[in-house]
């Protein structure tokens, strides 16, 4: 009976969710068929469900409120920063939101298999598992071609290049490293998908430190990170003996290592490697083997020689569309390519046996000598240099992006601002050295993608390599802050179009356009506070220490309290930003099992209720939370003035 009248409740407050944390103590606990006495806190718990039931009414006539908040709360002090109006990327993308195509065109892609229309042709379904991810080069590839991207797992342990790929493809699912995937971690992954998939990608640019010939000593496949290669292999299998002919692999490594690692890569993968020379399609040298599952064909024009080992595929000469990719103002000299790109490793003394240096210039050596020894001797000749008025330097990262396929600024502008330019500079190219050349695999992936749909549109290779990645480079940007801006009338529009993909089930909003988002993936998809332009309200101290999310939590209430400072804040529905999934899912959820978060979001609660708030909770990366500055105000060291004091008091004697 008790479970029943429970039921009744919990439909009456689905919709006027700060009335759940009234049934806390209500539920009965222990065995059902058991019968055990009411204890006095649930019997008052279950009067004032009964009092308040005449507030669980959701007024449909609520304004929405354009002032769109953002609270953060670090061991020290809480900050509060409110929305001021609308960027140009928050006016494009509200544009796409109202657009009468977002529906059929955007949205379809990434929704259940109920919402799914059986006539959708758009191309076949792909998953994919990319392992060793980098900065998600394979989704970049992907997105252009005609096929459906309906989940993303990423296997990869450096934490700058997860921070990317989580900016630019919030709806990634992080496994960590390929150690840790086993067939527990892939079957609930793939299992979780809830509808058909017609390919299962599985993507992997193994470590090939000790396998190219740039490192002296190298050790093959016996290396500590060159060894991984063998994990591939391993979840290959795992996956097929889940779901057969429908996984698919492509594997990729330097065509510098020794030609028993080749024999012993094709053995284990049991397939030729294909060789596509990068200089062909962009200009810049990327030599790289890729072994893939399904079989690759030469276009007009083409052809692919068998030597034995590998298949070299050979384009036109014609096939290179990209003529202008220096920064404005600077001049690439030489006539061929640049030298491949790599890792960027500043030293104190030059390495062991570098490469190339009994060819070098001796112009060539000294500029490497003043570079801390950087990167190998022979990309500082003139030749593959930058010049601009007689001043030389290295590609810039925004020329390594367009060389490599990818957008502008995919990148340059992820990288934090705090780093200098120096730092910066190197943990780019830190970035483009490990990552996929996009065009090469753009090809191999539309092969892939024609070999199992025959009905996929014929595209040229100058069609391929001139789409743009549909990724705008403002997913990237960080938050812009002003001082003063009149009232933007679009706010509301844009917040209400936010608001329409929040979850009626409790979980935050979704948000994002074009990336495949799951509701249970970690880390959560959030919103970009690129789309407004910010202030800062106020940043204060806290009088006593407490659990982090605690701190979040009140100061989520502070701003509360700050908006209903005046009789126009209430009774509207409200869009506010936290950095803290623990707040965004208990508000959203209005009710909370931690003794610790209970009393704040009682008291959450109880303004809400009497304000007539609909709230709706956005999650926000901690890098994109504007109100991160004014709660850091309580961490700086105050200035010691008792000097100044004692010499004011002798002076005043």
């Amino acid at each position: 009976m008790v479970l029943m009248i429970m039921g009744r409740f919990v439909r009456c407050f689905e919709f006027r969710r700060p009335l759940m944390s009234l049934l806390r103590k209500c539920w009965p606990r222990g065995p059902v068929h058991q019968c055990m006495p009411w204890m006095p806190a649930a019997r008052r718990s279950l009067v004032r469900a009964c009092i308040m039931l005449a507030m669980a009414v959701a007024d449909l006539r609520a304004p929405v409120d354009g002032l769109v908040t953002a609270s953060d709360a670090s061991e020290k002090g809480g900050g509060l920063c409110v929305s001021m109006s609308l960027t140009d990327e928050g006016r494009a993308n509200l544009r796409a939101l109202q657009s009468p195509s977002f529906q059929s065109e955007r949205c379809l892609p990434f929704r259940s298999a109920g919402a799914m229309p059986a006539s959708d042709n758009r191309g076949p379904r792909v998953f994919v598992l990319s392992l060793f991810d980098g900065i998600g080069a394979a989704m970049v590839a992907l997105s252009t071609l005609p096929c459906r991207i309906v989940g993303f797992v990423a296997s990869e342990i450096d934490k700058e290049c997860k921070r990317l790929v989580r900016r630019r493809w919030p709806g990634v699912l992080e496994l960590g490293g390929v150690q840790s995937v086993d067939e527990k971690v892939v079957g609930s992954i793939l299992m979780s998908l809830g509808f058909d998939v017609d390919i299962i990608l599985i993507i992997a640019g193994s470590p090939c430190q000790d396998l190219t010939a740039l490192l002296a000593g190298r050790q093959g496949l016996q290396g500590s990170r060159s060894r991984l290669f063998f994990e591939i292999p391993r979840i290959i299998k795992l996956c097929q003996q889940l779901f057969g002919p429908k996984v698919w692999f492509m594997v990729e490594n330097v065509d510098s290592m020794t030609l028993d690692s080749k024999k012993e890569f094709s053995t284990v993968l049991g397939v030729q490697p294909v060789l596509i020379q990068a200089h062909a399609l962009t200009p810049v040298r990327r030599p790289r083997l890729y072994w893939c599952s399904w079989p690759v064909n030469a276009g007009e024009g083409e052809s692919l020689v068998d030597d034995g080992v590998s298949k070299k595929w050979h384009f036109p000469e014609q096939t290179q569309v990209m003529q202008h990719w220096e920064d404005e103002g600077w001049h690439h000299l030489g006539k061929g390519p640049l030298p491949t790109f790599t890792r960027a490793l500043p030293r104190q003394r030059p390495p062991a046996q570098p490469a190339g240096l009994e060819h070098a210039s001796n112009l060539a050596q000294l500029r490497w000598q003043q570079d801390r020894y950087r990167f190998q001797v022979y990309q500082y000749e003139d030749a593959h240099l930058l010049w601009r008025e007689g001043v030389w330097r290295l590609p810039s990262i925004s020329e390594r992006e367009r060389l490599m396929g990818f957008s502008e600024g995919y990148i340059s502008e992820a990288i934090p601002p705090k780093l200098s330019k120096d730092a910066a500079f190197n943990l780019g190219c830190c970035m483009i050295g490990n990552t996929f050349h996009v065009p090469s695999i753009k090809l191999l992936f539309y092969e892939l993608i024609r070999h199992v749909d025959k009905t996929t549109p014929v595209l040229t290779r100058s069609e391929l390599l001139a789409k743009p990645t549909p990724a705008p480079a403002g997913w990237t940007k960080y938050p812009c802050f002003v001082k003063t801006q009149p009232d933007d009338p679009l706010v509301p529009e844009l917040v209400h179009e936010v608001m329409r993909q929040g979850e009626r089930a409790g979980s935050d909003i979704r948000l994002d356009l074009g990336v495949p988002f799951r509701v249970k993936a970690y880390p959560r998809a959030g919103l970009r506070t690129s789309l407004f332009t910010w202030r800062i309200v106020h940043g204060y101290t806290w009088q006593h220490q407490a659990h982090i999310n605690c701190l979040e939590l009140q100061a989520l209430i502070n701003s509360m309290q700050w908006r209903l400072r005046k009789l126009t804040g209430q009774r509207k529905r409200v869009l506010h930003l936290v950095d803290s999934q623990v707040v965004a899912s208990v508000v959203a959820k209005g009710r909370t099992s931690s003794f610790r978060l209970r009393k704040g979001i009682q008291r959450l609660n109880s303004l809400l209720v009497a304000s007539g708030i609909k709230l709706s909770v956005a999650f926000i990366h901690s890098t994109d939370n504007p109100a991160d500055i004014p709660s850091r105000w309580a961490d700086r060291p105050k200035k010691n003035v008792s000097k100044g004091v004692k010499a004011l008091r002798s002076k005043r004697r």
